[in-house]
C-alpha cells in the first residue's frame, strides 16, 4: 500500500491523529480543496490544539503550519541550505 502524505485542510484532528500514524510518519503535508500544497502538520501541532482548548472534532485549519520554506531541488548547494535549516 502505498503512503499519503497529504490531509485536507478541513480534517479534524482526531483524522489527523488516525492518518499520521497509518502512514507511520511524523508529518503531514496539508492541501486545500484542489490539493494544493499549503502547510504542514505534526502531532506536535495537533496535541498544542488540544492543550489550547481545541477538541477532536476540530478543525486543523486555524493552526496548521503556513510558514514554510519551500527548498527547489538544484536551486541550493550544501552551505546554502544548511545555512536555511540553522536558521
Amino acid at each position: 500500500m502505498k503512503k499519503d502524505p497529504k490531509i485536507i485542510q478541513n480534517s479534524s484532528i482526531k483524522n489527523t491523529f488516525k492518518k499520521l500514524n497509518k502512514i507511520g510518519e511524523g508529518c503531514l503535508f496539508v492541501v486545500d480543496e484542489k490539493s494544493k500544497f499549503i502547510g504542514s502538520i505534526t502531532d506536535g501541532d495537533c496535541r498544542r490544539a488540544l492543550l489550547n482548548g481545541k477538541n477532536l472534532n476540530s478543525s486543523i485549519k486555524t493552526f496548521f503550519n503556513k510558514k514554510l520554506i519551500k527548498l527547489y531541488k538544484g536551486h541550493y548547494n550544501k552551505k546554502k541550505l544548511k545555512q536555511i535549516f540553522l536558521k
